[in-house]
């Protein structure tokens, strides 16, 4: 659900958030206005690239998935430049600088924090509404799809790219909405322990509420097919995984997956898509659910973090030890530090202490994407390799059977991303489906 493109439009607009200074070079309505302009262009850019992919393809039938998937690969190139466009959207047209002036003005920093996210908003909401166009023109009438865009778009809406991005910003805003409160409560001189506690404390409530709201999000609801419920039930209870919930997706062909939701054990939900119930068999089933299973006993929610807390002791430490350097420097220079920390570049820019912070958030940044990308794919693979020895564990048809159970979730594997080309390539946090079916390949040996 959390795509790289998605991650790194998160991280870069932070980024432009801790070197922006707050000294606007512009007049507010032109920062806004050239703001505007730059999210207005690309999601005209991507509708003008959809109408050019409708004119020159067939309209039949079988060239559907075809120009879906060509429009995909549009998307992802499209987001890829607003990532790399972004400092200019936020940074060169004043809207940065503006936002910070604002904060230091008492403008609510929660309120501040969504200016910073609101030009990508913006675009997303574009691009899943030309996407949701794209839909009604070319889905054939055999699929049953609703045909008109404002269905299309709600779908998008719930199923695409908007959970994700608001999955990620939940910690971000209730962090900057309960600093703003001990702002309010406690006054100005409020200790850094205290907003380290208001930190933890909206991080908990964020970890323990995001299964409930994400799930009414996207449409979740209780399984309702009685086998599948006492399959579940059983595995559930010899797991000792007894507040473990089934829920099901309606995808609307969009959605075929099965996941963990949840850290904390008391709100955790293991949800399958209907489409994935429709399409495997009960032994492939239950393998699918095994391997989510597994990302819990081998405790993976915690191993994937460990990359996120390396990287925000990185970015600790830098910041800390580049005030320290920049203190040590003003110190020296006298009155002339000054002028060294208020040098201004385009767009309000400061130098050199927020070139020391782009620095260290820089590291942080490739640490991170480094760290969760290796994290997730080993997590993936020894989920697999796990899920067959649960099965022999709990799976009465896999008992004493490793390479039948193996064999069972490559079918599944394979009737899940063997789709298209796009499905079974590597992605940022999925091992490819060659790299998975000889994982378990070698189990059957």
């Amino acid at each position: 659900m959390i795509s790289l493109r998605l991650f790194l439009l998160i991280l870069t607009t932070l980024v432009c958030r801790e070197i922006a200074g707050n000294t606007p070079n512009t007049m507010l309505m032109a920062a806004m206005l050239a703001t505007a302009g730059i999210t207005l262009g690309m999601g005209l850019l991507f509708k003008a690239s959809a109408l050019t992919l409708l004119m020159t393809t067939p309209a039949d039938e079988p060239n559907f998935g075809v120009r879906d998937e060509r429009l995909q690969r549009i998307r992802g190139g499209l987001e890829a430049a607003w990532v790399m466009l972004l400092p200019a959207a936020l940074l060169l047209t004043g809207w940065g600088a503006w936002l910070n002036s604002l904060e230091q003005s008492h403008l609510p920093q929660f309120i501040a924090m969504l200016g910073w996210f609101l030009p990508s908003l913006c675009l997303i909401l574009l691009i899943e509404l030309t996407a949701a166009q794209f839909d009604e023109l070319t889905t054939p009438p055999s699929l049953q799809s609703p045909n008109d865009w404002q269905t299309h778009f709600r779908i998008r809406l719930r199923l695409g790219e908007i959970p994700g991005l608001v999955t990620c910003l939940t910690p971000v805003l209730a962090i900057a909405l309960f600093s703003d409160i001990g702002h309010w409560t406690l006054g100005e001189e409020h200790s850094g322990i205290v907003l380290a506690l208001l930190t933890v404390l909206s991080l908990g409530l964020v970890l323990s509420s995001v299964p409930l709201w994400l799930g009414k999000w996207l449409g979740t609801s209780p399984a309702k097919c009685p086998k599948l419920l006492e399959r579940f039930m059983q595995y559930r209870s010899g797991l000792r995984m007894p507040q473990l919930q089934l829920l099901t997706i309606g995808g609307d062909g969009r959605w075929n997956g099965a996941a963990i939701v949840g850290w904390l054990p008391r709100w955790r939900q293991l949800w399958l898509g209907e489409d994935l119930i429709a399409d495997l068999d009960d032994e492939q089933l239950d393998m699918v659910m095994m391997h989510e299973f597994a990302h819990v006993t081998r405790r993976h929610f915690w191993w994937r973090s460990l990359p996120i807390v390396g990287a925000g002791l990185a970015m600790l430490l830098t910041f800390t030890l580049g005030h320290a350097w920049f203190s040590t420097v003003a110190v020296d220079a006298g009155p002339a530090s000054n002028s060294i920390q208020a040098g201004a570049l385009p767009g309000g820019i400061l130098a050199p202490l927020p070139l020391i912070k782009l620095l260290g958030c820089t590291t942080a940044v490739l640490a991170l994407l480094l760290g969760l990308s290796t994290a997730a794919r080993v997590c993936e693979l020894d989920a697999d390799r796990e899920a067959c020895h649960l099965a022999v564990l709990h799976c009465s048809w896999a008992q004493g059977e490793p390479a039948r159970a193996a064999a069972r979730l490559s079918q599944a594997l394979v009737a899940i991303l063997a789709d298209s080309a796009a499905t079974q390539r590597a992605t940022w946090l999925h091992p490819s489906l060659t790299k998975r079916l000889e994982n378990l390949a070698r189990l059957s040996a």
